[in-house]
């Protein structure tokens, strides 16, 4: 196995890897643990952390659609949306390409970056 495959399958599997060695060592607070806690011990501070909340993921969109300004058109919109699968998609046909055809030319390091980039990225955040 290359040193290419390695780092994708870390780059795919690290996130949850680290996540269960975080739940066996220390307990992991979740918010549906702190809401139940929230609603049980005080339930004034319930509605700040859940508009708190709200506020964060409000951020995390502004932050994700900081490079769009004004009307954008339809079909912008929707070129913008499939590069990510789009190269993905290309990216696992071409390795598998590259790897079952003996007489197929070998993947150039360049597009090989790129391909794990997407293919490891292509989950955006953790799944949880």
């Amino acid at each position: 196995m290359g040193i290419d495959a390695i780092v994708s399958l870390v780059a795919l599997f690290g996130p949850k890897i680290i996540d269960l060695a975080k739940g066996l060592i220390g307990r992991k607070n979740s918010p549906e643990q702190t809401l139940s806690s929230l609603a049980q011990t005080n339930p004034d501070a319930l509605a700040k952390y859940i508009e708190a909340q709200a506020k964060l993921l409000e951020m995390q969109n502004a932050s994700v659609n900081s490079d769009i300004s004004g009307d954008v058109w339809k079909w912008v919109v929707s070129v913008r949306a499939l590069i990510r699968p789009i190269i993905t998609i290309w990216g696992v046909f071409h390795i598998a390409i590259a790897h079952l055809h003996p007489g197929a030319p070998a993947i150039p390091d360049e597009a090989m970056y790129v391909y794990e980039t997407a293919i490891g990225s292509w989950f955006g955040s953790r799944i949880k």
